[in-house]
């Protein structure tokens, strides 16, 4: 299913690059503002969300760039930034607005660095 609903999430606006495998049971919302870079995993159950509701409605864009791998049931939140190579651990929490560093890995709730990659 992770071709279908790649091409899916495609025709409704995200930006999604090649290679991108999805584990399945995925949520991705608001996927006009999301972008996924080439030869990206996202593990099953993985939650990617773009809005939030706190004393008003907020929606910020996700951008997950090239070569990086986000773990089963991990939750994305709106403004999150995750560069080159990055790794974010299964049931770890991305809160609002961080960007992660290349070449590093992630995991915790809230993230927290575990060590950097070579």
């Amino acid at each position: 299913m992770s071709p279908i609903f790649a091409m899916y999430l495609r025709m409704v606006g995200a930006k999604i690059g090649k290679n991108v495998f999805f584990g399945g049971r995925n949520t991705i919302s608001d996927p006009c503002v999301v972008e996924i870079g080439d030869n990206t995993l996202i593990g099953g159950g993985a939650t990617i969300m773009s809005h939030l509701g706190e004393d008003k409605l907020v929606i910020s864009k996700v951008v997950i760039e090239d070569h990086c791998l986000v773990g089963a049931e991990a939750l994305i939140m709106p403004g999150v930034h995750l560069k080159h190579h990055c790794v974010v651990g299964g049931k770890s929490l991305v809160t609002k607005n961080k960007t992660l560093d290349a070449n590093t890995m992630y995991g915790g709730v809230p993230v927290k660095e575990i060590k950097k990659n070579k």
